[in-house]
């Protein structure tokens, strides 16, 4: 008989437990639903180091309660994260260094150096041409549309004056041939 006792007070422990276990994943899964809302509101904000902050409280939350599949997601939400950082980073970054090509570039504009100033903010583009959003940064836009139109205007004036010296020298070869004709006219 004891060991009937034994058996009945560990079914009715299992039993206890059960109902005990899924109440405390249902409050696990709860607090994890408003720390969801809560980072992703952060991160909307551009509160990153809030944003995971609630994300690791949702990790532990999610390890005590045997989820998994919140873990993979808030691992998906921390890589989304440090995505936006680099891309914000990388965006200061561009400023910065595009702050400081737009000031070479408009002394070598003054100076009549046009051509240097087009190849300074070329290198300049090669430098972040596997940054996608490079050309979308509106100081990036102000400089490109403002080379784009010195470039061509420069280019046309080297046209201009590639005719101009083709002519000058087409007049020279036409005058020393009408200077031969002349000498082989008065030897006859």
């Amino acid at each position: 008989m004891p060991e009937k006792n034994n058996k009945n007070s560990e079914e009715m422990n299992e039993n206890i437990s059960k109902p005990s276990q899924k109440l405390q994943k249902y409050e696990i899964l709860s607090k994890i639903s408003d720390l969801e809302i809560i980072a992703k509101k952060a991160a909307m904000l551009g509160n990153y180091d809030d944003s995971i902050q609630y994300a690791e409280k949702i990790i532990r939350l999610s390890i005590r309660g045997n989820l998994p599949e919140h873990i993979k997601e808030q691992q998906n939400f921390l890589n989304e994260i440090a995505e936006r950082v680099q891309k914000e980073y990388t965006i200061d970054e561009i400023h910065s260094v595009g702050n400081g090509i737009k000031k070479i570039y408009e002394m070598l504009i003054e100076g009549e150096k046009i051509q240097e100033a087009h190849i300074i903010l070329n290198d300049f583009k090669k430098n972040y041409k596997d940054i996608s959003y490079f050309n979308s940064i509106p100081l990036i836009q102000e400089i490109l549309k403002r080379d784009n139109q010195l470039w061509i205007s420069y280019q046309s004036t080297l046209q201009k004056d590639d005719k101009i010296h083709n002519i000058e020298n087409q007049k020279e070869v036409f005058k020393s041939e009408l200077e031969e004709i002349k000498n082989f006219l008065k030897r006859m």
